[in-house]
């Protein structure tokens, strides 16, 4: 993790901060660390399944929305992939903005400047096999098609479907 950048949350604060370890020293009596943080943007990103923000459980006969939000604030018109994933039981799927469909693999949704979206349905169906899906919608501020886990800011929801 030397010189990586990550991405810490902390969820009673709702702050989200930049990190990159400096150093790292280890020994029998103790260690250390360095490192240089800095508050992230307030850019504020959003997924939901049926409208709640928590994990749900459905029957394979229900409806599934999963919308997304994202307010770009001071990060307006910044360039950025856009990521729209689903981890399922049966493979990954990435959602593609340009065939407004989800797709096998993942891959960026799009790749442009950061605009603000109030709420997008990527997915409204009824019949999803039995199984367990995780979506993920982020973003990461290297326009480059690559998934860049350091840079990337996110939230995920869990959808289980039963029979």
């Amino acid at each position: 993790m030397i010189g990586r950048g990550a991405v810490i949350h902390l969820v009673d604060e709702d702050i989200y901060l930049d990190i990159r370890f400096l150093s790292w020293t280890q020994s029998r009596g103790g260690g250390g660390f360095s490192y240089e943080r800095s508050t992230c943007s307030t850019v504020a990103i959003d997924i939901k399944a049926n409208n709640s923000d928590n994990a749900i459980t459905i029957h394979q006969a229900d409806q599934l929305i999963i919308s997304v939000s994202l307010d770009a604030s001071d990060q307006l018109g910044t360039n950025a992939d856009l990521w729209a994933v689903a981890v399922t039981s049966f493979g990954n799927f990435h959602y593609s903005q340009e065939n407004q469909t989800w797709l096998p693999g993942i891959a960026a949704m799009s790749q442009e400047p950061l605009f603000n979206i109030p709420s997008l349905d990527l997915l409204n169906i009824s019949g999803l096999p039995v199984g367990s899906y995780t979506f993920y919608f982020g973003y990461d501020p290297v326009m480059n098609g690559s998934l860049e886990l350091g840079e990337l800011l996110f939230d995920r929801i869990r959808v289980e479907v039963t029979p």
